[in-house]
């Protein structure tokens, strides 16, 4: 199952920050997992394949997200 991204996108392009990273690829396991797009400490992420329940469908690429997360360090 996938998930329309494209207003969750449009509302973080609607609250005026700065952007900080232009939309970019992502990479697991050295294939895409995702594309995401930084704006000041907001940053919007998606995970190619995964539709709500990320873990389930895509858990690699889920945990590295959250890991880069936590670690305040590069997707």
């Amino acid at each position: 199952m996938a998930c329309n991204f494209i207003g969750d996108q449009w509302f973080v392009e609607q609250l005026n920050q700065k952007e900080t990273t232009s939309y970019q690829r992502w990479l697991y396991d050295k294939q895409v997992a995702g594309f995401y797009q930084q704006f000041g400490n907001i940053t919007f992420l998606t995970v190619k394949g995964a539709g709500h329940m990320v873990p389930q469908w895509a858990p690699g690429p889920a945990l590295h997200m959250f890991q880069s997360f936590l670690a305040n360090s590069p997707y």
